[in-house]
């Protein structure tokens, strides 16, 4: 079919719309075939999740059996009528004009049948008007429009034995499922989306988009009316676990999982933010991998290392009673352990933590791993879980200044990309339980975790005034400040910790 003007433009916009998407969702089978012939998209491509409704609204809204009497006497029929209800457009597309036609055939077969149509558009003066030309306008009340999710059309809803679908082309069919969560089986017909989902003789019944078959599918209803408020009562069922909101967002999410290959993985593996469920090294180094060697000098990678120290030590430092580590995260692994499954082939090179990376002297996993030893052997020695509580004492955002106390020891650390903190003052609370004399116990930038430093910025034998501590602190580096006579003692008898290279290190 060819279309001119805005339908024209609409149609450029979807097509295009369509190709450029990786994935396109359709509600129904008959809108993915559409959508495949219109825009020549691949099947594969196309996912169908049907539309939802909050069912609770209808299924649960309070209701007497005598309350169906009135809302027939409400509209001119008897209480024992059975009464069919259309709701939609009064508009070719919806097919109102085929349930009139139908109507002289149905009350051949039950003469007391009652037809309420609710809706408004072009075509509701000439089918008034063909009622009464079909000598059926007895049968029929044309409601009009009813505001949707009013008590009104809940009314209907709850009060007639079936809702008519005679659509001459539905993508979907909403009104199928407010049938259904009222409790009501549906006669629609196969030109859309209802052919996909309702099942005859089970919450309805399928016709075909002529009259003759709309009244084969609604005289079916009146052979039976216990069979028809028995498919009522799987219909709601199904409106409810099937169609709910919550549902859908489900079948909707694993579609993202899918193009994101995490389908199928454990649920706390799927990311849910920046870096959540990844190892933080894939942030930083992830693009880098290749340059993981000693002799590179690449200052992303530098920057990375960095990064991933002073994010290490302040997660274990300011930490509650313990620190735990993700295997792997200690040399930086770059990729998140992702077993076998179907969405990666049931591949097993990512099941398992790759340690033979901070084995090899040739790379700098290494340096992190030989960070993580001194970060966990030097807390031990220093008891910093000890306490229970630590104390913010520097904390400048313009600065990148962090620094604070715990177990008798000083923490400071220099976020900032490139700028030195010369003559660092930092002031120490009342009541700090503090030695005078303090050493450099931990040093991010030590050479044995890939830094360049070759000596502690504060001697040994530097002494600071009660209350007032100055330091210098380059950039991006942590430092850890322990009393001598406490650091001599914990530090002093670690074999480890007196190794002199990471290589060293690797083979004690």
């Amino acid at each position: 079919v060819q279309y001119g003007g805005q339908s024209a433009r609409i149609r450029e916009i979807e097509g295009q719309a369509c190709h450029s998407a990786q994935r396109v969702i359709a509600v129904s089978g008959v809108l993915k075939e559409e959508v495949c012939s219109h825009y020549q998209v691949h099947g594969a491509k196309i996912e169908v999740i049907y539309n939802g409704i909050h069912a609770d609204a209808i299924a649960k809204m309070e209701w007497e059996d005598e309350w169906t009497g009135n809302t027939k006497k409400d509209k001119g029929f008897d209480v024992m009528d059975p009464m069919f209800l259309f709701v939609g457009r009064l508009a070719v597309q919806k097919g109102p004009d085929l349930l009139l036609e139908a109507i002289p055939m149905i009350l051949q077969a039950r003469g007391n049948a009652k037809f309420v149509i609710v809706g408004d558009g072009h075509m509701k003066g000439a089918l008034e008007s063909r009622a009464h030309q079909l000598g059926v306008g007895h049968a029929v009340s044309f409601a009009g429009s009813v505001k949707s999710g009013t008590a009104h059309l809940k009314a209907l809803f709850k009060s007639c034995d079936a809702v008519v679908v005679p659509s001459r082309n539905e993508p979907f069919g909403i009104v199928v499922l407010e049938a259904w969560a009222a409790g009501k089986p549906v006669i629609a017909t196969t030109c859309g989306g209802p052919r996909d989902f309702v099942r005859p003789d089970r919450d309805g019944y399928l016709v075909d988009p002529d009259p003759g078959s709309i009244a084969w599918g609604v005289c079916k209803i009146c052979e039976n009316f216990e069979h028809a408020r028995w498919m009522g009562a799987v219909a709601k069922e199904k409106a409810l676990n099937e169609f709910n909101w919550t549902f859908i967002a489900r079948k909707t999410e694993q579609i993202y999982y899918e193009q994101m290959d995490i389908h199928d993985a454990p649920k706390f593996t799927v990311p849910r933010g920046p870096g959540v469920g990844a190892p933080l090294a894939q942030q930083v180094l992830g693009q880098h991998r290749g340059a993981m060697g000693v002799l590179d000098n690449n200052h992303l990678v530098i920057r990375g290392l960095q990064l991933l120290k002073m994010s290490r030590l302040v997660s274990s430092v300011l930490g509650c009673d313990a620190s735990m580590t993700w295997m792997g995260s200690e040399f930086g692994v770059l990729d998140p352990i992702d077993f076998p499954r179907a969405a990666n082939g049931y591949k097993k090179d990512k099941c398992a933590v790759p340690y033979k990376l901070a084995e090899t002297t040739g790379l700098k996993y290494k340096h992190l791993d030989i960070f993580d030893l001194f970060l966990n052997r030097v807390g031990a020695a220093l008891q910093w879980y000890k306490s229970p509580k630590y104390t913010i004492v520097a904390a400048d955002e313009e600065k990148k200044i962090l620094a604070w106390v715990r177990s008798g020891c000083i923490f400071a650390i220099n976020f900032h990309p490139h700028d030195e903190q010369t003559d660092l003052r930092i002031d120490l609370p009342k009541g700090t339980d503090l030695a005078r004399e303090v050493v450099v116990a931990l040093d991010t930038e030590d050479p044995r975790f890939g830094g360049e430093k070759e000596e502690p910025l504060l001697k040994p034998t530097t002494k600071f005034n009660t209350g007032l501590f100055k330091i210098n602190l380059p950039p991006r580096t942590g430092l850890v400040f322990a009393p001598v006579e406490a650091a001599e003692k914990a530090l002093g008898s670690d074999k480890l910790l007196k190794c002199e290279t990471a290589d060293a290190l690797l083979g004690a």
